[in-house]
């Protein structure tokens, strides 16, 4: 591979060890999390795109609203435990 070619890969964090032993020196890691924020205003939005009224009551919203943040929060803090 050439000096000046960039690769970009997703990854598990516990994947970096192994992706290091096949790549040259050099390699940069950059880790790239969502912010419960930015979720937060994702979620409707695309609730708003894909679905119609008759598809949607507001405790299934409401549901949706609130699970998936917290399972994200949940995903972020056990993979917490893989980065260096």
């Amino acid at each position: 591979m050439s000096p000046a070619t960039g690769v970009f890969l997703t990854r598990r964090p516990h994947a970096e060890g192994e992706i290091g032993k096949h790549l040259a020196a050099g390699v940069t890691f950059v880790s790239v999390d969502p912010r419960r924020a930015d979720i937060v205003l994702y979620i409707p939005a695309k609730l708003a795109e894909v679905t119609t009224s008759d598809e949607m009551d507001k405790g299934l919203e409401a549901k949706i609203l609130r699970t998936i943040p917290e399972t994200v929060a949940e995903m972020r803090a056990r993979s917490a435990k893989w980065l260096p």
